[in-house]
Formats: structure tokens, C-alpha cells, sequence
């Protein structure tokens, strides 16, 4: 059988888009392992274009090993036949298009972008050439793509967006919008009318390197001019991008430390912001903070982050911070139910900030247990806290408490080796069924285990999820966890150690025998980073999975399972726990095995 490949279209599962000569249904998608791993988005979105060319049709023959490019006819013929189809296909569609303003239409975005990026007209050499292709495909009837019905093209248009429908817009970089505009007026209308495509958007200035990105540079310095064109292009594409928002929708944005010059513009319509994520650095800081100086009444979330640097330039962010009036102004932050702070320092200005409709709070900062605390106070419908520095101190009064109602999820992690079980006995949660519990230097005391009774009795909670990232004397090997009364109810148990040793999978093992059991509803189990008797790690994952019906145990069995080994030097040390599990996994368990090697710092406790 002899198969017709068109250009590149590659679906998600490495599929082309296969014409056969024995076929006379159409159009057959069969897996092929020549296809290149481009981008399925972006192929797909140049086999539609090619649907269209001026150019010969490219397909690759393949007869035997040996791939023949070629030209024919019998491509224009799938060519409409695919359009056939997607004719059909846009009939039960369910997409529509949301209206645009007259003034909206008309903007010259996309005609500036072709003009200033369009490619040099081919050379006289190559004309006639071209004169051949041109009467040869108008001797064939057109399929044109601008034939397709919006309802399908918003499919299309929605599908080669980047992950997350989050674009990132530079002046010099041919993102899927304007790629997309340049391919006819029928498709430039509809991506502008089509508000969707314009909900979010990241404001960068071109750092890639890549020849093709160097090339459209040039072109726009020489047209607009060096200094200016970079800035004059972000805030002309940002307005452009608020233009095309629907007003009933709110706006994602992120902006680089990089991209100062598109704060009038950002601060001009924050009002139409939901989601805003900024990135500073010493020299920007006070440009970009500047953006909330304009009205914040319609954000939900806030991030900030920085690059962490030198302790001066941590010093000058800080400054700017507390020098930034609007950003530590109460009255503006009422509606807001997201704040991820990803800097080494918390202003404790920010702290006694009030923020009443806070469910979500994330800060990778420095920040003592008494602040927090305050701080928390203040947002009574908080569902998810992360801690990721967090000083607890010494001087806390042991009766100073704090009710979430709400919290569900909550995140604890100590850097300078202090406990973080300390950290619960000021807290009362009865909603709470997700802890996590990190210290990430080693440490010879022993962990107080004492503060999960009390917060589990105070709370009355269920904790089904427990995460540990710890470093612990062998003698401890987490077995004050493992046994623990009030977290026997776990049914996900992630443990990263450095490493883990035999005693603590011994303790999960489940012996038939004698009816012991801890953990009895464990279903999802993460061990990282093992180190242990080979073929330990088989046993216990084989114990909680292969179970006898006629015992009549209530022991849950798994259904996920994570393990890192410890590999050093090149050496299998864990030969038959690897070919164990990949039996289990044969048999329906998900398993996911890696290696890496234990890290050379390994805590002499062990």
C-alpha cells in the first residue's frame, strides 16, 4: 500500500494525517514513526495553511526505508475531501463568537505586523518557476481555507495556543495570534472578534537567542528604530490585546522585570485585571509597583516574585516595598482571594495588611510564626496556606491560638532546622485533610510528635494526605508518623528523605499473619529517596496490593505508586525491585520508577 503523507500534521498521539490509495473513505489517521516532534499545535496550523499555497504540495513517499519527496494532484483531492470533512464536523459544533466594537475591527495591529514581517519577494531567477506552479494549481478547483466556518476556525484557533491559553507577547516574535492573522482577512476578523484568544497574555522583552528571532529584530530596528521601537511595539500590542478583551471578561497578565515600559498601559486598565503576576528585579521594582496606583477593585490574584540575588538587592526591593503606599493600602485589597509571594523578604508592612477575602496564600519568604499569625487572623475564609520559611521561635505564649474554619490544605516548611510540628500547637482546624511537614536540615532532636494529638483533638479533623520531607536519626525513621493514632485515616503518603532505610518500609509492610496493619486506607504511596535492602520496596508495594479476598482484611489496596531509588556510580542496586514492580505494574498498578543519585551531603545521624 502506498501512503501519501501531507506536510507535517502531527496529532498529540505522533499520528499523521495518512491518505491510502486503497481507501476511498476519505481520510485515515495511522501512526507513522518518521514524524518529527514538532509541535502537534503549530503543525497542524501549517497543514491547514498549506491547504492553500501558492507552492506545490509537499508529501513524503515512503517505499520501503527510502523517503521520496514529491508533488501530485492526489494531495489537492485530500485537500478537499479534509475540507469535506470539516465542513461536517463544524455542523455539530457549539462554539460562538463573542461581539467586537466597530472600532475594535479596524484596528491596523495585524496590517503593521505583515508589512513590517512579511519576507523579501522572491528573486527574477525564481519566477518562472513559480508562473509553473501558479498554472498548474489553477488547473485544479481551490480548496480554500478561508472557506471554513467560524465555529471551526475558534476550535482550531484555541488549540494552538500555548498550554494554558497564557501567550507571551514580544515585540519581535511571531506568537500564534499574529502567525495566525497572516494566513487570510477571513481568519485576521475572526481572531479578533473571537474574545477567548485574548483572556491572557505575559509581556516579555525577546531574550531567545535563535537566529530567526535575531533576524526580526533587525528588521524592526531598522523600521521603527533602535531605542524605541521595543517599547513603542510592547505598549501598542498591550493596548491592542485590552482592545480585544470582551468587557465581560477580566484579563490574566504577567509582566517581566524586563518590560517596564508597558506600566501606563497596564495601569490604565487594571481595572480590567483578574489575575496579576509581576516579576521584579532592583532596577524595575519601583516601575512595576507602581501599576497598583491604579484601581485594583477587580483583582483576585496577586503575585510577586523576583530573581534572588545579592542580599543588597534583596535590601533595595524591600525599600521600594515599603515605600509603595498603594501596595500596603487595606481599602484595596478586599476583594482579593489569591496572594503568592515568592520573594526572600515579607515586608511586615504587608503583614497588618487586611485582606478579608483571602482563601489562598503562598509565601515563599522568610516570615516569622507570630506575623503569620496575625496575619492569618485577619482572613477568616482561608482554605490553603503555604509556608515555605517559616521561624517559629522561642518565645510564643503556648495558649495564643488561631481558628481557620476553612482551611483544608496546609503547608509547613522550617529551613533552619527547627521542628515543624512546633509550629501546630497554635493552630485549631477543622476542616484540615491535607499536612505537609518539611525541615530541610538535618537534625539530632527528636520531632514532637505530641502537637498532632493535640491539633487532631482540639480540631476534631480528618487528615487524609500527610507529606514529609525530613531528615531524622535512624532510630526515629519516621515510625513517630507511621504509628501515629490520629494518622491511621491517611490514604496518601508521600515521604522524601535523604535517604529512606529499612526501617521505615518495614513498618508500611503488611504481614497477613499477624493481622498487623498500620495505615489500613493507604492508597497513594510516594518514596523518595530509597535506600534500602533490594527488594524491600517490592515487598511492601506487593503486600498492599496482592491480597487474599478470603481474608476478609479491610485493608485498602493501592493505586498509585511513586518510588526514587538511590543509584550511585553507575551501580543496579535495586535490580529486583525494579523487575517485581514492573510485574505489578503489568498487572493494572500505576507505578512510576526513577533513579537519581542520594545527594553527597547525607546527615551523619544516618
Amino acid at each position: 500500500m502506498e501512503n501519501l503523507v501531507l506536510a507535517s500534521a502531527v496529532t498529540p498521539g505522533r499520528y499523521c494525517f495518512v491518505l491510502s490509495q486503497e481507501d476511498n473513505n476519505g481520510i485515515k489517521t495511522m501512526p507513522h514513526n518518521r514524524c518529527q516532534s514538532t509541535s502537534p499545535k503549530f503543525s497542524w496550523f501549517r497543514a491547514m495553511e498549506l491547504l492553500t499555497a501558492r507552492g506545490p504540495f509537499k508529501a513524503e513517499h515512503y517505499h520501503g526505508d527510502v523517503k521520496v519527496s514529491r508533488s501530485s494532484t492526489r494531495i489537492r483531492t485530500f485537500a478537499r475531501r479534509l475540507l469535506k470533512g470539516l465542513f461536517q464536523r463544524s455542523e455539530r459544533s457549539s462554539v460562538r463568537l463573542s461581539p467586537m466594537s466597530p472600532e475594535q475591527h479596524r484596528s491596523d495591529i495585524f496590517s503593521s505586523f505583515r508589512t513590517k514581517l512579511a519576507p523579501p519577494p522572491p528573486k527574477r531567477k525564481e519566477l518562472s518557476k513559480h508562473s509553473q506552479i501558479g498554472r498548474e494549481c489553477d488547473s485544479v478547483k481551490s480548496a480554500h481555507i478561508n472557506l471554513l466556518p467560524c465555529e471551526l476556525l475558534v476550535e482550531i484557533f484555541l488549540y494552538v495556543l500555548p498550554e494554558k491559553h497564557h501567550t507571551i507577547i514580544r515585540p519581535c516574535t511571531r506568537y500564534p495570534h499574529m502567525t495566525l492573522s497572516q494566513v487570510c482577512h477571513h481568519w485576521q476578523d475572526v481572531l479578533v472578534s473571537t474574545t477567548a484568544l485574548w483572556k491572557s497574555f505575559s509581556v516579555e522583552e525577546e531574550e531567545d537567542e535563535e537566529e530567526e528571532n535575531k533576524r526580526l529584530k533587525r528588521i524592526i530596528d531598522r523600521t521603527l528604530g533602535r531605542s524605541r521601537a521595543r517599547g513603542a511595539s510592547l505598549k501598542g500590542l498591550t493596548q491592542f490585546w485590552f482592545n480585544c478583551l470582551s468587557p465581560a471578561e477580566y484579563a490574566h497578565v504577567a509582566i517581566e522585570s524586563t518590560s517596564r515600559s508597558v506600566v501606563p498601559v497596564l495601569t490604565k486598565n487594571l481595572g480590567r485585571c483578574g489575575d496579576l503576576m509581576l516579576r521584579i528585579d532592583k532596577s524595575s521594582a519601583k516601575d512595576i509597583l507602581s501599576v497598583f496606583s491604579g484601581d485594583t477593585s477587580s483583582l483576585r490574584s496577586v503575585a510577586v516574585s523576583y530573581y534572588r540575588g545579592e542580599k543588597d538587592e534583596a535590601k533595595v526591593i524591600y525599600e521600594e516595598i515599603m515605600n509603595n503606599q498603594a501596595l500596603l493600602d487595606s481599602s484595596r485589597w478586599q476583594h482579593l482571594t489569591r496572594l503568592l509571594w515568592f520573594c526572600s523578604l515579607m515586608p511586615f508592612a504587608l503583614l497588618n495588611v487586611s485582606m478579608p477575602q483571602l482563601m489562598y496564600l503562598t509565601i515563599e519568604s522568610i516570615v516569622t510564626l507570630d506575623e503569620i499569625l496575625v496575619f492569618m487572623s485577619r482572613c477568616p475564609h482561608l482554605r490553603v496556606a503555604e509556608l515555605s520559611d517559616l521561624r517559629i521561635g522561642q518565645n510564643l505564649p503556648v495558649n495564643m491560638q488561631l481558628v481557620l474554619p476553612w482551611l483544608h490544605t496546609l503547608n509547613i516548611s522550617c529551613r533552619k532546622g527547627e521542628d515543624p510540628l512546633d509550629a501546630l500547637d497554635h493552630f485549631t482546624l477543622p476542616t484540615l485533610s491535607f499536612l505537609t511537614l518539611s525541615s530541610t536540615l538535618p537534625t539530632a532532636s527528636p520531632r514532637n510528635y505530641r502537637a498532632i494529638s493535640g491539633l487532631c483533638a482540639r480540631s476534631a479533623c480528618r487528615i487524609d494526605k500527610l507529606y514529609i520531607h525530613d531528615y531524622l536519626p535512624s532510630t526515629d525513621a519516621f515510625a513517630g508518623y507511621l504509628t501515629h493514632p490520629f494518622l491511621q485515616t491517611i490514604e496518601a503518603l508521600r515521604i522524601v528523605a535523604y535517604p529512606i532505610r529499612d526501617r521505615t518500609l518495614k513498618l508500611l509492610k503488611y504481614s497477613s499473619g499477624n493481622g498487623r496493619c498500620l495505615l489500613p486506607n493507604l492508597r497513594d504511596l510516594d518514596l523518595h529517596l530509597c535506600s534500602t535492602t533490594d527488594g524491600l520496596v517490592a515487598d511492601v508495594v506487593a503486600s498492599r496490593w496482592r491480597q487474599d479476598d478470603d481474608e476478609g482484611n479491610a485493608l485498602a489496596r493501592l493505586q498509585e505508586v511513586s518510588v526514587v531509588f538511590d543509584e550511585q556510580h553507575n551501580e543496579k542496586l535495586h535490580e529486583r525491585d525494579e523487575m517485581v514492580l514492573k510485574s505489578l505494574s503489568e498487572e493494572g498498578l500505576p507505578i512510576t520508577l526513577r533513579s537519581r543519585a542520594c545527594p553527597t551531603y547525607r546527615p551523619s545521624i544516618n
